[in-house]
């Protein structure tokens, strides 16, 4: 949005006040150059300034992977930025004189290539990762454990179980730490278990005893 908006003002605003002021000073003589060669006078370079990025490490990166595999170049990628490339240089030159004469190094403090830019970005990533691992539990995984042992209390799993489960999950956790939490846990009884002990044993029915037909004889 930004570089259209640039885009706009300089086709509509800046290059038609840039042709005006250079014909009126080709033809009153104000520029010493010949009026015939209004075309080829008539040749700005308008650059508004770059919206910086949210991350200008890996932005800078870029510019020095573009600049180094030959997509673009140091003018251009000064461009980009809204900064003359020639003046940029006369900057450096001068601000590297001063410093000799007052006997300060010129080197660069930080010099990294894009590669060791990178590495290191991984490797901050990962240490904050594993900080932040370390340092507890999030609510994901405390509700995650305590779900494990709600299984053990009620006797869905056994302590063994839980254990790999544990471990499984939370592998920065030692062996030791994961006894701790469920060794002190009651193993529950499964809900069949109950229910057995809940409804008594029924006695076997019994079986009316036959009546035995006695034969009597008349007298």
């Amino acid at each position: 949005m930004t570089y259209m908006i640039q885009r706009f003002d300089i086709d509509v605003a800046e290059v038609p006040i840039f042709e005006a002021w250079l014909e009126m000073s080709l033809l009153t003589g104000t520029i010493p150059l010949p009026a015939a060669k209004f075309d080829k006078f008539n040749a700005p370079h308008f650059q508004g300034p770059r919206t910086p990025q949210v991350d200008e490490v890996k932005e800078v990166n870029a510019a020095a992977l573009r600049i180094a595999n030959g997509f673009s170049s140091d003018q251009h990628e000064c461009d980009q930025y809204g900064v003359d490339f020639e003046t940029m240089l006369f900057e450096q030159a001068e601000a590297n004189m001063l410093k000799e004469s007052l006997g300060m190094t010129t080197t660069k403090t930080v010099e990294a290539t894009p590669s060791t830019a990178q590495a290191s970005e991984d490797a901050t990533t990962a240490a904050e990762s594993a900080s932040i691992q370390g340092t507890g539990l999030n609510g994901a995984q405390i509700e995650a454990l305590l779900s494990i042992i709600n299984k053990v209390t009620t006797g869905e799993i056994e302590i063994s179980t839980a254990n790999a489960l544990i471990a499984a999950a939370f592998p920065l956790m030692t062996t030791a730490e994961i006894t701790a939490i469920t060794s002190k846990l009651e193993v529950g009884e499964s809900e069949e278990d109950d229910e057995a002990e809940a409804e008594p044993a029924k006695p076997a029915a019994k079986k009316p005893a036959k009546k035995s037909k006695r034969l009597t004889t008349p007298v």
